[in-house]
């Protein structure tokens, strides 16, 4: 499928250019619900992850449900209690093959080339992960025939997350492999 991305480890999703709060704080569920599942598989229980004063794991299981971007930030923030950024980035590379996530799977493997599929997913303002986290804008850059460059920026008003820019390296890395 060609060569593994090049991802710049130093880089982070913490720049914050300035933009309106709101409704942009709620995020999807739907991560969640694919991360609880490759943790499990690993042997850690989602409830190690939400700890005792978060939202019940059925609520944060159901895709069709929202938190809010700390809430998601604490639950991700437990990541580092139980495993190496390596390993994070790995639990992202699996996201993306999660049964959460099988419907974008069976529906970019159809319709994209690898280039496309990224676009999909990061586009400014019309990206599939806009939906699921309104809170962080992205960008899409396509450089040559095989190089390319996203941008995911947390906007202003909304702390930045370690874990969740490793679990994104993971998931870009593990972009191409779901198009067979």
């Amino acid at each position: 499928m060609g060569e593994e991305p090049v991802i710049d480890p130093s880089a982070d999703a913490v720049a914050r250019p300035s933009e309106p709060v709101g409704e942009r704080a709620l995020v999807s569920c739907q991560a969640l619900a694919a991360l609880f599942e490759v943790v499990e598989q690993r042997g850690l229980p989602a409830e190690q992850l939400v700890g005792e004063r978060g939202r019940p794991v059925a609520y944060l299981r159901n895709r069709r449900n929202r938190m809010h971007w700390d809430e998601l930030r604490n639950v991700l923030g437990r990541l580092s209690q139980f495993y190496t950024d390596a390993e994070i980035v790995e639990i992202g590379r699996h996201l993306v093959h999660t049964e959460a996530q099988r419907p974008f799977g069976l529906i970019a493997r159809y319709s994209f080339t690898v280039a496309g599929f990224y676009r999909a997913v990061f586009a400014s303002k019309t990206g599939w992960g806009r939906p699921m986290f309104p809170c962080v804008d992205s960008t899409f850059a396509q450089l040559g025939p095989d190089h390319f460059e996203a941008t995911l920026t947390v906007v202003d008003g909304f702390e930045p997350s370690h874990e969740f820019a490793l679990i994104t390296r993971g998931n870009i890395v593990g972009m191409p492999e779901v198009l067979g």
